[in-house]
């Protein structure tokens, strides 16, 4: 309506029965609202750019914390594959100690046996077996 009143012929024909005054008056309003019209537009066009961007920069965020969680996934996958390798390693040198002396697969049901791989877990690298005659004695 605005716009057949002002006579700019958007959309609609321009009102040939209007006074110059109602018309002069309707197009300054026509004239505001295109210009809030196109400051709502830039504001809104800044508001997704910088939404945009931030988007960006927590993506670009987050893909980094996804490279070094799977960095340090990776890292930890090795450490547990070189640790998998290791127990693997152990338990054929105890399976090879049953069979070589004849001992029954039961003994590794034992508590004994448990309590003492925990102690020499405990002690750590380096630690030197009893000898024949510590283990005669006591």
């Amino acid at each position: 309506m605005k716009h057949h009143l002002a006579g700019t012929q958007k959309d609609v024909g321009a009102c040939k029965d209007v006074t110059d005054e109602v018309k002069k008056e309707m197009l300054e309003i026509v004239v505001g609202l295109q210009q809030n019209l196109n400051k709502k537009s830039r504001l809104n066009m800044e508001e997704e750019t910088i939404e945009a961007s931030e988007k960006r920069k927590n993506s670009e965020a987050s893909s980094l914390t996804n490279i070094f969680k799977r960095v340090v996934g990776t890292q930890t996958t090795i450490n547990n594959i070189f640790k998998k390798g290791m127990r693997e390693e152990a338990c054929q040198a105890i399976a090879r100690f049953f069979y070589n002396n004849v001992i029954p697969f039961n003994v590794a049901k034992s508590e004994e046996f448990i309590v003492m791989l925990d102690l020499v877990s405990r002690h750590g690298l380096g630690f030197k077996p009893p000898s024949y005659h510590e283990i005669r004695v006591k």
